[in-house]
């Protein structure tokens, strides 16, 4: 039987925000999508942090081109703000000031598909949040030729705590590229260690190295391959070296006794 405590945690959410949050028009998503954003903020006493759409499109049980639109439809309507770097992280925080948020009179916002009435008595159906089928391709575009480390993660190791999310964002926030963040992960599943404790240790030991791109990594091992060969072919010319001196030696050693034994010959043939 489930018995939540307040004293294992608790998300506290002021009582003017709740009584203002409900008079809004929003679709089930949408509120759950602020929920999820609470937990992870105000949650943890902190205004904003980096969500990413896979991660609440996990949280929620949605598809992340639903997450993508909502999070738009919320922005607009000022319900929420998003800093976002393309390809590197979301970050979301909620606006408390509901007197910017964009809702019509009364308290009701033009919920999606809905239609608004216009000056000339017609109506039009409002597509806020939606994305036309040329966005919606390039979003795919942009999804098929770049693999965040948390979508990364989502797919080979599990669902990501937002404990490694916020990890993430400190390499990152540190100069850390996501595409080697993403090439640590694969040397992990490689090896078949799937632990972000062992990711972290990737990680940090090329940061020591002050590698922090993929493409410093990728000049690293190179110059490291370099160093074995090397490493390789210097052995070997020892080891020619060596074999030489020794040939050079049993050759030597005849030739130095029979000119000793011809010194004595001549040494005895004088005497006599």
């Amino acid at each position: 039987m489930a018995n939540p405590q307040k004293e294992n945690g608790y998300t506290a959410i002021a009582n003017e925000i709740l009584e203002h949050i409900v008079k809004a028009r929003l679709n089930a998503t949408q509120f759950r999508i602020i929920m999820v954003v609470w937990r992870y903020t105000y949650g943890f006493k902190r205004k904003e942090h980096d969500l990413s759409a896979e991660f609440l499109a996990e949280a929620i049980g949605s598809d992340r081109r639903q997450i993508r639109r909502e999070l738009k439809a919320l922005e607009e309507k000022g319900i929420i703000f998003q800093i976002i770097k393309p390809c590197v992280y979301r970050k979301i925080g909620f606006n408390k000031d509901y007197s910017q948020w964009q809702v019509l009179t009364g308290g009701e916002s033009t919920p999606r598909g809905e239609s608004t009435p216009t000056a000339g008595g017609e109506s039009t159906l409002s597509t806020r949040g939606e994305s036309t089928p040329q966005e919606r391709k390039k979003e795919k575009f942009k999804e098929s030729i770049y693999m965040t480390p948390e979508k990364f993660f989502n797919s080979n190791l599990g669902l990501i705590t937002p404990f490694i999310a916020e990890a993430i964002s400190h390499w990152i926030s540190d100069g850390v590229e996501p595409e080697l963040i993403v090439r640590c992960m694969e040397i992990a599943v490689s090896r078949g260690v799937r632990t972000w404790a062992y990711i972290n240790t990737i990680i940090r030991n090329n940061f020591d190295k002050n590698i922090k791109t993929l493409e410093q990594y990728e000049s690293s091992q190179v110059e490291r391959t370099y160093k074995k060969k090397k490493s390789k072919f210097e052995l070997l010319d020892e080891m020619v070296d060596e074999l030489e001196r020794e040939a050079m030696a049993k050759n030597e050693s005849p030739r130095s006794e029979i000119h000793n034994e011809n010194n004595a010959k001549r040494l005895s043939d004088s005497t006599f």
